[in-house]
């Protein structure tokens, strides 16, 4: 137990968030506990408590009392939840810019996830006033950090595979990557401010670029080089219809639009109300995803997670 007795629950571990989440928790004087469906590969041994725990069948589980609940689960699986979080002091849940960025997809998919974790919102602002319990909404964007992430880490994968990143017409779309480091410090700077309370937050990085200027800096960042090949969008659509059956197994028929439109969203709300101050794109060497070929048998994986991007 920490000198100060805080007590902090962490639903989930799957996201890059995770292990920056423990970190600023610990420096903050909190004793964590992760509950999540196997034991992370990140969590040190003595550094935190790691309790087996299944959303979907969560038994007779329910929150301590006093405590912090920080979920990075999806969150269509945090409502169902709610009653049993009732003596917790605070909830922080993390959403997704996709809520919003997904609603007019040209993918049926993503209209689908955009509309289910805007329902899951709603039902976890409903569910948490009828607890009385004090909550916040977190939306980041394009989330990179660690070398693990589905994002920046993609690109990096491709190209070590393919030795060059398609985009299609000019990559114009505005992004805006955000550290999984600057997430961790919203989630415990958000609880200490009352104007925060029972807010939904966009959580954008620090700088706004092109998307074909992120996948460059990216690349030259992280020490490689690869060509960025810039194809006709309707081409790629064309390729799509030709061998539809295969690559819409791995690739999101929204991905190469998305390269052409706007995800970007103000944190202008979130710096108001508990100083959020993101950093800029500047990826670290432990942001970079191992360099190494990737042998034939995960092209697949590369593919899916460039679903993500």
């Amino acid at each position: 137990m920490s000198m100060n007795g805080k007590r902090a629950l962490i639903l989930g571990a799957g996201r890059v968030v995770g292990p920056y989440l423990l970190r600023q928790l610990h420096s903050d004087g909190y004793r964590s506990e992760i509950l999540s469906r196997s034991r992370p590969a990140w969590l040190d041994d003595g550094s935190s408590v790691w309790i087996p725990f299944d959303a979907t069948r969560p038994a007779v589980w329910t929150a301590p009392p006093g405590a912090l609940i920080v979920s990075l689960l999806p969150l269509w699986l945090l409502p169902p939840l709610l009653p049993r979080l009732g003596r917790a002091a605070r909830l922080v849940a993390f959403s997704s810019s996709s809520a919003l960025s997904y609603a007019n997809s040209s993918d049926p998919d993503e209209q689908t996830l955009g509309a289910r974790l805007r329902h899951a919102e709603l039902q976890v602002i409903a569910g948490a006033v009828r607890a009385k319990l004090p909550y916040h909404i977190l939306r980041p964007t394009l989330t990179y950090g660690g070398g693990t992430d589905s994002n920046l880490s993609a690109v990096l994968r491709f190209v070590d595979e393919f030795g060059f990143f398609p985009i299609a017409g000019a990559g114009r779309g505005l992004r805006q990557p955000v550290h999984a480091e600057d997430l961790a410090i919203a989630a415990i700077a958000v609880t200490r401010s009352r104007a925060a309370e029972g807010g939904v937050f966009e959580l954008a990085g620090g700088e706004t670029l092109r998307f074909r200027l992120m996948v460059q800096r990216t690349i030259e960042q992280s020490g490689r080089q690869a060509r960025l090949v810039s194809l006709p969008p309707a081409l790629l659509r064309l390729g799509f219809r030709l061998f539809g059956g295969s690559l819409r197994e791995h690739y999101s028929p929204g991905l190469f639009a998305r390269m052409n439109q706007d995800q970007a969203f103000s944190i202008e709300p979130a710096r108001k109300a508990f100083g959020y101050a993101p950093r800029a794109l500047n990826l670290r060497p432990e942001d970079f995803a191992e360099r190494r070929l990737v042998p034939e048998q995960s092209k697949p994986v590369v593919r899916r997670l460039l679903r993500q991007i």
